[in-house]
């Protein structure tokens, strides 16, 4: 934090180097006490804001004391003992930052886990699409999602906005279809939001991509500090794999999560986190091809769907509102679809 600094007497009372007329005693106590005051209420302000920012200390501090207590309650020895192998393993292979960043998520989360889920807001949308969305997309009906993949985790879905949650948005018109942010609040909390860009914004592959990013080892509510290091792990190895063999996605997928490994540890980290997002579209958008081209992928993806929605099926044939045959409403959905 800067602050200004306060002179001294004898520098602000430095005389001018033309002549004035000697004030009269009166004048000079005054203009005396009312520099005086300006001195106090500085040294007020100064001293006041170290007070604010020791509290915020002490506020971080105890919160990040309370959840350490959090880990040694729900984790045994062994545990923790295997946490330290696993993040000393993350360390290793993506850097000290990317088991920072995954610590800091958990601990996040820990404290976001405490208040009321709430469905994401829209904003931006002409009210026809936004109805659509509302009803069909970003919803926990029609077994689109595993419960628990939207509410909490993302707080607002935009489209093409100047601004979220207080924060100006610049570029976002040269990123096709969308993508995700997180907003930092305080060191335990944040604001998560889907940014969409035009018509592909719409398209339900770039919500879906997003919304991975929303449910990934860093970011996703529901995971415990043992499931985030294990999946970031685990989609390494998926990487090595795709690497060897080229199975399961698209070439410009491979192509755009490929683009970001520059040969360092934070571009193997987030080339980890696009490959994340472009399996989980493969998974919730065509999972029967999917499966077949890449099982070991597919089996990845919903081991951790499960871990939000212990029943939940990619492949039942009831998942989505409409038949893509026909573009009707599927049989089983009208008596829902009658009641709204």
């Amino acid at each position: 934090m800067n602050f200004e600094r306060i002179p001294t007497s004898e520098e602000s009372e430095k005389p001018k180097e033309q002549s004035v007329e000697k004030e009269s005693g009166t004048e000079n106590w005054g203009r005396q006490a009312i520099r005086c005051v300006r001195r106090l209420a500085a040294t007020g302000a100064l001293v006041s804001s170290i007070f604010v920012a020791a509290e915020m200390k002490e506020e971080y501090f105890g919160k990040k004391g309370e959840y350490r207590d959090h880990i040694s309650r729900t984790l045994s020895p062994e545990e923790r003992e295997e946490k330290n192998e696993l993040m000393d393993r993350v360390a290793s292979d993506f850097g000290e930052d990317a088991k920072e960043r995954i610590e800091k998520g958990d601990m996040v989360a820990f404290f976001e886990k405490q208040e009321a889920r709430k469905m994401p807001e829209l904003h931006g949308f002409d009210k026809e699409k936004e109805e659509s969305f509302k009803k069909y997309v970003l919803t926990d009906n029609y077994l689109l999602w595993p419960k628990g993949w939207l509410d909490g985790e993302v707080g607002e879905v935009a489209y093409n906005p100047k601004e979220v949650s207080g924060h100006t948005i610049k570029g976002q018109e040269a990123i096709v279809g969308g993508f995700f942010m997180k907003i930092e609040k305080s060191p335990t909390s944040s604001y998560p939001a889907i940014v969409l860009n035009g018509e592909q914004g719409t398209d339900l592959q770039v919500i879906t991509h997003e919304l991975a990013h929303a449910n990934d080892w860093e970011n996703d509510m529901d995971l415990n500090i043992l499931d985030r290091a294990k999946l970031l792990l685990a989609v390494k190895e998926r990487i090595e794999n795709q690497a060897k063999h080229a199975q399961g996605l698209d070439q410009d997928q491979r192509d755009y999560y490929q683009s970001y490994g520059d040969g360092t540890k934070n571009g193997e980290y987030r080339a980890a986190k696009e490959y994340w997002a472009s399996i989980c579209e493969k998974f919730f958008n065509t999972p029967e091809n999917f499966q077949k081209a890449s099982p070991e992928d597919f089996a990845l993806v919903q081991e951790y769907a499960r871990k939000n929605q212990s029943d939940f099926n990619v492949l039942n044939e009831n998942r989505g509102a409409f038949d893509p045959k026909t573009g009707e409403i599927k049989t089983v959905w009208q008596d829902l679809e009658n009641k709204k």
